[in-house]
């Protein structure tokens, strides 16, 4: 009992926040109500409701005064009886009043004494309870839902005749007090005689009215009869059994509640002690068995009880202890049923509606022997058990065999029967059989439902195998299993004497795609059923995709991209798309693939693509899964270069780089402008497709070669730009002359220094440049001089003009950057002029009129050689000859000797002392001309000796001689001039 307190407590605390939601709006402290079985408006369980939640009445002290405090507040007049034991019922949740003392007067039951809310020390076996004079109908004699029937008319209560007392209306009064189904219209005062009048005779109900006074009768007090014939009813309170193979006093447990709604208990810790107070509710006899998982059906709508627990003596169901009302964790799979020992006939097998048959007789159970059993003895059990038509008589104990009695042989039903005991028959216990050929059947009511399965299950790719398998879990019968898809018209049909067949689709397409069933058709019976349905999703084949060129384009470029599927279909549409944004291409095709062009890719294209392939079907479309991805980077073009004013510069000059993209549209991004090599970089963001970069002052460190880069506000980068060289030159250095010694005079041919003077170049540079080495270089020679640079300036000195520094002069500076050197452009060269001295100018003056004094010499020599032509002989020709080739011979040593000395002066330089004189440098210089002059002096000597001979001389030879030596002369002369 205490535990049973303890539960209900808990309940109550649990229930606390859900009723107070529900009844907050609808009801105030302090209302009352009268419920529970049997109750009407005027009598019932008295409840009282208090802080968002109803609770009873305990019954200790509760008396005549209470119940007339409760009938005045519900206006149902004056109290006529009071009632305790919860004699309409055990209620739930609080108990809030106990020892309640009323005066009578009061206005409202919660006005009069008690022990206050809460406070008690009872339990719900003690609800108390009223009938107030206005009631419109009883029961007494028995419980709340059995007893004699009694009307209130005119404030007296009075008895009803049994005279046409039946099912009908003893179902109207159970519905009118809500005892549930009338199980028995009693008469000749089954529950005691009444008292006082009898208001009802021949009543006539149809069984639909909603009270007994709504029912034809003779007239209120109009009667043949005396309380002898007080009529009754039974009713099953609320309780009763239903279900496929159910009778009167076997079946699936459901009680009602007072929201008029029945509903299931669950058969945890369902047992005997439990069953037993079903059968005594139902008038029943014992029960014979508790039965579990739903052996009568599964019910529908509300479970109202689990975890039942009666000790046997309970006089309802409903008073066992539960877990409260619609509190449970279970399902309809876990129905609770029984079988009481007043059940007559009944299915020992899987199911309530099929197996081995049994009847009861004499309070024993016994079999019933196969022979002659046929389908219609079957059809007369199943209707017998509410189970539907017979589907199949089975023999030979398929469901089993029994034990105990065979009660009945040779059945033969005619198949209208209304229980197989009508059915002729040897006579009870005659037979000649045994437990082995105990009959039973298979009834339409609660059989099986088929089962289909899929292998593989769910969704599959066109062209796979597809197995499908339907089954049953009834005993093997003779049928076809037909396998059926929606929409469509697709079936498959297999005959099988088994409870399962398989059927094999090799090569799934679109036709399959769709909800699969399973039908079992029995062939002994018209009788069909219908499995639950399958969903075979069939896929299009994963497609394929290819990008026709490399998956880094360039904007502007054209992209190829190809979505293909293996399998190929008649015609269906590919589609092409982004994974990100809403970018889409869609081509219809009749082939396998179809080609996607972009004839330029714009940024937009930038990312990843997936194919996807459908297919039409009837009113459905088919969706292939997408495709791998291929990822498509679009870089911007490779931007471009330019320098202004030239990619060729000079040291310190100031420069603007420009970096261009062409994209024809805007984008807002940042440039970079690097050299290839160091660490030179420059950033620069813009709102357009080009940025300038400005030098104000170059230097040779950016000497090299530069590229672009484009970073879009979208973190698209562009391809490297190609490299440019900008080269950085230095500026011309400066060379200027000097001579110390003042030997320096400017002329219109260049600076002129005199011979033997000192002379100094200087070359400089723009004193913003870094240290270097300036070079002097002498256009005339492979001499160059290199000197370091010192504060941006260096000289080169030459003590003595000499010849040979004659020539044009120039500088180069040169600086060394890291590992590399740069070299300027030579400086403006300036023409270097070696003078003689004038000591050197007085030989030669007077070297030139000794020459001229030796030429007139020879012309009077000449002159006299006319004179002595006569008297020379006339040489031979031999000697002529010889003197001639010996005179030529002479003469041309002599002028190779003038052109060896002028090579001699001309390449060795030799420097000519001017404190020399001018005769020994004649002397010194001509030693093949005096040889010359010397000779000729000989020969006019000789001429002198051959005066005499020369008249005889032949004019003709005198030519000869003349005209040779006039020859020799023009060549002296000629070497004279040369030397000159």
């Amino acid at each position: 009992m205490r535990n049973r307190k303890q539960e209900e407590t808990l309940q109550f605390f649990t229930g606390f926040v859900f009723s107070l939601v529900l009844t907050s709006s609808a009801f105030t402290t302090g209302q009352i109500r009268l419920t529970g079985p049997g109750s009407t408006r005027c009598s019932g369980r008295v409840e009282v409701f208090y802080i968002y939640s109803w609770g009873t009445v305990c019954d200790d002290d509760w008396g005549i005064a209470d119940a007339n405090v409760v009938c005045r507040q519900l206006n149902c007049g004056p109290a006529i009886s009071v009632v305790g034991s919860a004699h309409f019922g055990q209620g739930l949740g609080p108990i809030w009043l106990d020892n309640v003392r009323c005066s009578g007067d009061e206005s409202s039951l919660t006005s009069c004494g008690h022990r206050g809310y809460g406070t008690h020390n009872c339990g719900h076996s003690e609800d108390a309870g009223v009938i107030c004079s206005e009631s419109a109908v009883r029961l007494t004699g028995s419980t709340s839902c059995s007893g004699r029937v009694e009307i209130n008319h005119d404030g007296q209560w009075g008895t009803v005749c049994d005279n046409g007392w039946d099912l009908s209306d003893a179902q109207v009064v159970c519905r009118e007090l809500s005892c549930g189904s009338a199980l028995n219209a009693t008469s000749s005062a089954v529950f005691g005689e009444g008292t006082g009048q009898i208001w009802f005779d021949k009543v006539n109900c149809t069984g639909s009215e909603s009270a007994l006074t709504n029912c034809q009768h003779s007239g209120f007090g109009t009667h043949t009869c005396n309380h002898t014939e007080d009529a009754g009813v039974v009713c099953s309170g609320p309780v009763r059994l239903a279900g496929p193979g159910s009778t009167r006093c076997s079946g699936r447990v459901e009680v009602l509640f007072r929201e008029s709604t029945w509903g299931t208990v669950c058969d945890d810790e369902w047992g005997i002690a439990d069953a037993n107070v079903v059968c005594r509710q139902l008038d029943c006899g014992t029960a014979l068995n508790a039965t579990s998982s739903a052996y009568f059906g599964q019910g529908d709508g509300k479970i109202w009880l689990d975890d039942v627990q009666c000790s046997g003596n309970e006089s309802s169901l409903t008073s066992c202890g539960h877990k409260g009302q619609g509190k449970h964790n279970c399902d309809h799979s876990e129905d609770a049923g029984v079988i009481c020992s007043d059940s007559v006939i009944r299915l020992i097998g899987s199911t309530s509606c099929s197996g081995r048959v049994e009847i009861n007789h004499d309070g024993q159970w016994g079999t019933v022997c196969d022979n002659g059993w046929d389908l219609s003895d079957a059809q007369v059990v199943c209707r017998q058990l509410n189970c539907g038509a017979a589907l199949s008589a089975t023999s030979s104990a398929a469901s089993g065999p029994g034990t105990g009695q065979i009660w009945l042989d040779h059945v033969n039903c005619t198949g209208n029967e209304s229980a197989l005991t009508n059915c002729q028959h040897p006579g009870f216990g005659t037979h000649k059989c045994n437990h082995n050929q105990d009959a039973g059947v298979v009834c339409s009511a609660n059989f099986p439902q088929p089962k289909i399965s899929i292998s593989p299950a769910g969704s599959v790719t066109w062209g796979q195998q597809v197995n499908f398998t339907c089954s049953t879990a009834a005993a093997p019968l003779s049928g076809t299993f037909i396998l059926l898809r929606t929409p469509g018209s697709f079936r498959m049909n297999q005959s099988s004497d088994s409870n399962s067949v398989t059927f094999n689709i090799p090569k799934v397409t679109s036709d399959h795609h769709g909800q699969f069933w399973c039908r079992y058709e029995i062939k002994m019976s018209n009788q069909t059923f219908l499995s639950s349905s399958v969903n075979l999703r069939v896929n299009l084949p994963k497609p394929n995709i290819s990008i026709s060129s490399a998956a880094e384009v360039i904007w502007g470029q054209q992209l190829i991209i190809t979505c293909s599927v293996e399998a190929a279909p008649l015609s269906g549409t590919f589609i092409l798309q982004k994974t990100s944004g809403s970018q889409q291409m869609i081509q219809p095709s009749v082939s396998s693939s179809a080609t996607f062009n972009i004839s330029k890719v714009t940024m937009d294209h930038d990312g990843q693509f997936i194919c996807q392939y459908q297919k039409r079907m009837l009113s459905q479309t088919l969706t292939s899964p997408y495709s791998d991805f291929v990822r498509v980077t679009v870089n911007f073009p490779k931007p471009l270069i330019s320098f202004s004013p030239a990619a060729e510069v000079t040291w310190g000059q100031q420069v603007t780089i420009t970096c261009s993209v062409t994209t024809g549209q805007v984008h807002s991004g940042t440039f970079t402008l690097q050299k290839t090599s160091g660490s030179f970089r420059m950033t620069q963001s813009t709102y357009y497709s080009l940025s300038s970069f400005f030098i104000k002052t170059v230097t040779l460190d950016h000497d090299g070669e530069f590229l672009c880069q484009y970073l879009s506000r979208q973190r698209y980068s562009s391809v490297r730009g190609d490299s440019v060289r900008f080269t950085v030159s230095l500026e011309r250095p400066i060379i200027s002359l000097t001579s110390p010694d003042g030997g320096l005079v400017w002329g219109p041919g260049g600076a002129e220094v005199t011979k033997g003077y000192g002379l100094s170049f200087t070359c400089s540079i723009d004193p913003r440049y870094p240290q270097g080495d300036f070079s002097l270089i002498f256009s005339d020679s492979n001499i160059t001089e290199t000197r370091p640079a010192v504060k941006h300036s260096a000289s080169f000195n030459f003590p003595a003009a000499e010849f040979e520094h004659q020539g044009n002069y120039s500088c180069v500076y040169e600086v060394t950057m890291a590992t590399q050197r740069f070299s300027s452009d030579e400086a403006e060269p300036i023409s270097l002029i070696i003078k003689s001295s004038s000591l050197l100018l007085v030989s030669s003056v007077s070297s030139g009129i000794l020459l001229l004094v030796l030429l007139v010499s020879l012309a009077v020599c000449l002159g006299c050689r006319r004179k002595l032509c006569s008297k020379q002989p006339i040489p031979s020709d031999q000697n002529q000859m010889t003197f001639q080739q010996l005179n030529t011979q002479d003469l041309e040593n002599d002028c190779n000797d003038y052109e060896n000395i002028d090579a001699f002066h001309s390449v060795k330089k030799l420097e000519m002392d001017e404190e020399s004189t001018s005769d020994d440098d004649y002397e010194e210089a001509e030693p093949h001309l005096r040889q010359i002059i010397v000779g000729v002096k000989n020969y006019a000597s000789s001429e002198q000796t051959f005066e005499e001979d020369e008249e005889s001389t032949d004019e003709d030879v005198y030519v000869n001689v003349d005209a040779t030596w006039k020859n020799n002369v023009v060549q002296a002369k000629k070497c004279v001039n040369e030397y000159q």
